[in-house]
């Protein structure tokens, strides 16, 4: 299982712990059901900084060499970019439908 989290760069050993306690009990159930189950956590932080997780993940995925670059360069830039494309969207009507589904718990337009 694989779990991403853009967490503070000042978080991410804290993200790690996190996410590893959330999966344990899980991870557990399936090893004694006979499979094999491994969580990892990969942490890319807000402003685009990799932890080490990222390179481990892709090492592992056999993504080596310049695709594992390129692919890290994609990674941070994404998690660098993504924080600033939502907040130039936010008065959209998509997302106020969904600020609005957040507040009251139902979809606009709904009347009960």
């Amino acid at each position: 299982m694989v779990e991403l989290t853009v967490p503070y760069e000042s978080r991410m050993e804290e993200a790690l712990a996190l996410t590893e306690g959330k999966y344990l009990d899980m991870t557990k159930d399936l090893i004694k059901d006979g499979y094999e189950a491994k969580v990892m956590s990969v942490e890319i932080g807000a402003s685009g900084f990799m932890g080490s997780s990222a390179y481990g993940l892709l090492s592992k995925l056999s993504i080596c060499g310049n695709k594992r670059t390129k692919a890290l360069r994609i990674l941070a830039e994404t998690a660098d970019n993504s924080p600033r494309w939502i907040w130039s969207r936010r008065k959209k009507i998509c997302f106020l439908r969904i600020k609005n589904t957040f507040m009251t718990g139902q979809p606009v337009g709904r009347s009960d």
